[in-house]
C-alpha cells in the first residue's frame, strides 16, 4: 500500500492504455498513491476505475484532445497493439496507427506541457536481437547493454518510441526526465496472454494445445510491472533503459504442470508445431540498483491470482 509520502500524491499524472492489463494495476496504485489521474484508451472505461477522469479516444489522430485542461507532470506511456504469436499483414497497419503514430502525437503533446517531471515508457525485450535468444537451451540473459535488433515490426515501434523520448529530452535541453522499461513477457488478469487463455479453456473443460514446451521466458506478473513502472516515476536515479522481468525464466512445460499442479483435472495435447523457439530472462541487476527492488510475485502465485479472477467471473455471470 502506498502512503501519502508518495511524491505522486496530488500530481497530475497520464496513463496512455489504462484499460489494458498492466494499466489496470497501475491505475489502482495511482489510485493509492493519491494522484489526479487521467486515464486515456479506446476501450471503453473499466467499471472499477469509479470516477477517474478518463479520455476514450484513439492517440493515433493527431487531432485527439486527451489532454484538454490537463498539464501532467507525469506520463506513463503504456498504449500498444500486439500480436501475441506471428504479425500478419493487417497488423502492419495497425502497428503503424496505434504503435507508432499514437506514441508520436503523445509524446508531440506531453513534451509542450512546463510541468512536465518524468516519462515513463512500456518498452519491450523484443528490441534485442533475436539471435541471443532464439533457442532453447537455456541461460539466454538479456541485459540493456544486449546487442539491438528487434525481432518484429512491434519491437521496431517500441526502439523508435525509446528515440523519439530520447531525442526530445537532449533537444529540449534535459528539462524533463524519463525511464523507458523493457518488460518481458507479462501475464496477468484478464489478459490474453497463455497463463490466462489457459486457465480460461481449463475451466471451461477444454483441451489444452501445447507447442514449443522447452520454449522458455521470463514472466511478470502484471501487478509487478505496474509497480516497477511506479518506482520508476518515483526514484530520481532511476532513468533511462531499465529492463523489467523477474530474472528467473519458465518454461511453456513448467507452466503446464503448474496449472496442473492448481487445477488437476486439466487436459492437455501435445501438437507439432512451432513458430519461434525461444529461451529468454531478463538481467535484473540495474533494476535492483536503481530500485532497490525486483519483482516479488512467484510464477505459482501469479497464476493462483488468475484462476481466482477467472472462477469469480464466472460466478458472476
Amino acid at each position: 500500500m502506498f502512503n501519502k509520502k508518495s511524491i505522486l500524491n496530488k500530481k497530475d499524472v497520464l496513463v496512455t492504455g489504462a484499460a489494458g492489463v498492466i494499466g489496470r494495476e497501475l491505475i489502482n496504485l495511482l489510485k493509492e498513491a493519491g494522484a489526479n489521474i487521467r486515464a486515456v484508451d479506446f476501450q471503453e472505461k473499466p467499471a472499477a476505475f469509479g470516477n477517474i477522469d478518463y479520455f476514450r479516444c484513439d492517440l493515433s489522430h493527431p487531432d485527439s484532445q486527451f489532454l484538454f485542461r490537463f498539464e501532467p507532470n507525469y506520463v506513463f506511456h503504456l498504449a500498444a497493439d500486439f500480436e501475441r504469436s506471428a504479425e500478419n499483414l493487417l497488423f502492419w497497419d495497425t502497428n503503424f496507427a496505434n504503435n507508432i503514430l499514437a506514441s508520436h502525437y503523445t509524446l508531440n503533446q506531453a513534451v509542450k506541457c512546463p510541468a512536465l517531471k518524468k516519462i515513463i515508457f512500456a518498452s519491450s525485450y523484443l528490441i534485442y536481437d533475436k539471435k541471443l535468444y532464439n533457442d532453447t537451451g537455456g541461460g539466454n540473459v538479456l541485459s540493456e547493454k544486449s546487442i539491438i535488433n528487434p525481432r518484429n515490426i512491434c519491437g521496431v515501434s517500441k526502439l523508435q518510441t525509446e528515440r523519439d523520448i530520447e531525442f526530445f529530452y537532449e533537444k529540449m535541453n534535459r528539462r524533463f526526465s524519463y525511464a523507458c522499461a523493457r518488460i518481458f513477457r507479462v501475464y496477468g488478469q484478464g489478459s490474453r496472454d497463455i497463463i490466462s487463455r489457459w486457465v480460461r479453456l481449463a475451466l471451461r473443460s477444454e483441451e489444452l494445445s501445447v507447442f514449443d514446451a522447452k520454449n522458455s521466458f521470463d514472466y511478470i506478473y502484471a501487478k509487478d510491472a505496474a509497480l516497477g513502472l511506479i518506482k520508476m516515476a518515483e526514484i530520481e536515479e532511476a532513468k533511462g533503459i531499465i529492463n523489467l522481468g523477474t530474472g528467473v525464466s519458465a518454461s511453456i512445460g513448467e507452466v503446464l504442470e503448474l496449472i496442473r499442479h492448481l487445477m488437476p483435472e486439466v487436459k492437455s495435447k501435445n501438437v507439432k508445431k512451432s513458430i519461434f523457439l525461444e529461451s529468454s530472462c531478463a538481467d535484473v541487476s540495474k533494476l535492483k540498483k536503481k530500485l532497490g527492488w525486483i519483482p516479488q510475485t512467484r510464477l505459482e502465485d501469479g497464476i493462483k491470482e488468475i484462476i481466482a479472477y477467472e472462477k469469480k467471473k464466472i460466478s458472476q455471470r
